[in-house]
């Protein structure tokens, strides 16, 4: 009997952290910014400081039902069609030697959306906390591995 009771609490436990991962992907919609950079990739020639001045309040993301609108500096859009939310570990698939992962960059985060639109991986991965939600660009090593390294971290903020 006690089996049978740890086995039911673990079940609701774990329904209960999928529905706030499945609550936090359908209240998703809205506009966002590009608020501050808080990583960049030690592979950039840029700084943290001149890519938040270039993009806060500039870039901006759109996430409806099913698409997204990047909205860059230079002024173009991308659109995603058919876009779904895969919630990933945090260190699946990731590159450590910029030593994001051993610096626990990735611990201020409680879960991690893969972005993919048409089944495929679009570049962008939503990171996500209690109080906020990041948007970062990642990029593949290589033409031979699936391992990806982070080039930009951003926080956003709704536009209400």
């Amino acid at each position: 009997m006690k089996k049978v009771m740890i086995i039911l609490i673990l079940c609701f436990s774990l329904l209960g952290c999928k529905n706030k991962e499945l609550e936090f992907v359908e209240n998703l919609e809205g506009k966002y910014f590009f608020e501050e950079c808080v990583y960049l990739s030690v592979f950039s020639s840029s700084t943290i400081e001149y890519f938040s001045e270039q993009h806060s309040g500039i870039v901006y993301v759109v996430f409806n039902e099913k698409s997204i609108e990047y909205h860059s500096t230079e002024q173009a859009v991308l659109v995603y069609d058919n876009v779904e939310y895969h919630n990933v570990s945090m260190t699946e698939n990731l590159d450590d030697s910029t030593n994001l992962i051993s610096d626990n960059v990735l611990s201020n985060f409680e879960y991690r959306f893969d972005i993919y639109s048409d089944d495929t991986y679009t570049g962008l991965t939503l990171f996500v906390n209690e109080d906020h939600i990041f948007l970062a660009e990642l990029s593949l090593l290589g033409s031979d591995t699936f391992e990806y390294t982070i080039w930009t971290i951003f926080t956003l903020s709704k536009n209400e």
